[in-house]
């Protein structure tokens, strides 16, 4: 999704909101589970998942995954919000309010 050069760059207000928000979203998230269910299958590459799944404790995974989300492009985050929706709906509403 986001290897192409016409890929549109992540709203800085998105990439703030995850900034803020991401304490709570390391500290709650499952990011097996969000790679699972994820809205979009080609947001994440197999190499991307491998990388971030090589991380051994789940916190680190999850900062593997926020690391990598703001390089995926302008839609990574309503992706990952979709799929936060349906994985984790406390963190969706957590993004969801940080952006108020």
């Amino acid at each position: 999704m986001a290897t192409g050069t016409d890929v549109k760059p992540m709203d800085d207000k998105h990439r703030n909101i995850l900034r803020r928000c991401k304490e709570m979203l390391v500290k709650d998230m499952e990011p097996e589970e969000v790679l699972l269910k994820i809205v979009d299958p080609l947001l994440f590459t197999t190499e991307d998942e491998n990388k971030i799944k090589s991380k051994v404790t789940r916190q680190q995974q999850c900062e593997k995954l926020l690391e990598m989300l703001p390089r995926k492009g302008a839609k990574a985050y309503e992706i990952l919000k979709k799929t936060l929706e349906i994985v984790h709906p406390h963190l969706a509403r957590t993004i969801v309010e940080a952006g108020k």
